[in-house]
């Protein structure tokens, strides 16, 4: 329960930050003239992953939360789901694959990490170039 504590806590302080931000930016294109309403740029950028948040902690409204979970869904590599299954495929297949090149003797994969990339150091070289200024004299009759 501690983590979900800590979790609300970070959703709070983001949420604060976002509507202090947002309410300085209105008050901004308030004071400089009523034009074009830029502040929704920063407040999108700024709520959308506060609203993946409030997803993953389930405290949307109801209906917010299940039209967002259908959303989710129509997408599989945005849960949370999905990124456990990556990584646990990710690491197993990493591992047995570090296990069968040791079964096999394979040392391959040891020797491209000792070897060292040598270089030659390169020679600087400078050149110089003259260039010759034209005069021309032009007479006039």
């Amino acid at each position: 329960m501690q983590e979900q504590e800590k979790a609300l806590r970070y959703f709070f302080r983001h949420l604060v930050s976002f509507l202090t931000i947002s309410g300085v930016c209105i008050l901004i294109w308030l004071f400089t003239g009523l034009g074009y309403f830029w502040p929704i740029w920063p407040m999108i950028f700024m709520g959308i992953p506060l609203f993946i948040e409030a997803f993953r902690l389930k405290i949307l409204p109801d209906k917010c939360q299940q039209r967002a979970e259908q959303v989710f869904n129509a997408f599989p590599k945005l849960t949370a789901e999905y990124e456990d299954n990556f990584v646990k495929n990710h690491e197993s297949a990493s591992d047995s694959s570090d296990k069968e090149a040791a079964a096999s003797g394979d040392n391959n994969t040891a020797a491209k990490t000792k070897t060292k990339k040598t270089t030659k150091p390169k020679k600087k070289t400078t050149t110089k170039t003259s260039t010759k200024k034209k005069t021309t004299t032009s007479s006039s009759d």
